[in-house]
């Protein structure tokens, strides 16, 4: 029952939610706080003597490479609410 429920409403209740609870400027400061983790790790990487260049850039690309997924999509599925 519940995974019907979520394939018909859940978009649009999360959309509710979002206009309601998690506006623009929540995300953006969360964003923000995602930037400064992935920027820290970086800065420990590039500081870490037991690793040679190769496997450091390697690790750096990999942490470039994740994706930033705060609060809610960038565009929804659909356009209600």
């Amino acid at each position: 029952m519940l995974e019907a429920e979520e394939s018909v409403i859940g978009e649009a209740l999360g959309q509710i939610f979002v206009k309601e609870y998690f506006g623009l400027k929540a995300k953006a400061r969360y964003e923000q706080i995602v930037e400064n983790v992935r920027n820290a790790y970086k800065a420990r990487i590039e500081k870490l003597d037991w690793m040679t260049d190769s496997t450091r850039a390697k690790a750096i690309n990999k942490l470039i490479a994740i994706r930033k997924k705060v609060g809610y999509p960038d565009k929804w599925k659909n356009s209600r609410p």
